[in-house]
């Protein structure tokens, strides 16, 4: 997920670059805890997942 982020963070800002990509992602994680009504990923579940209607996960081999 962070892969390439990191990445330009680097290539355009060097450590702080870095740091401001992992911020930013890090604010991003925390504003949809909050807006799910959850204080940590831990309190996570299966049942906050939404799965639409018909999809099925692809069969690995």
């Amino acid at each position: 997920m962070i892969g390439r982020a990191y990445l330009w963070g680097l290539a355009a800002n060097g450590q702080a670059g870095v740091e401001n990509v992992l911020d930013v992602l890090r604010m991003g994680i925390d504003s949809n805890l909050m807006g799910m009504g959850k204080s940590s990923i831990s309190e996570l579940s299966p049942d906050d997942l939404v799965i639409a209607d018909g999809f099925s996960p692809p069969v690995r081999d």
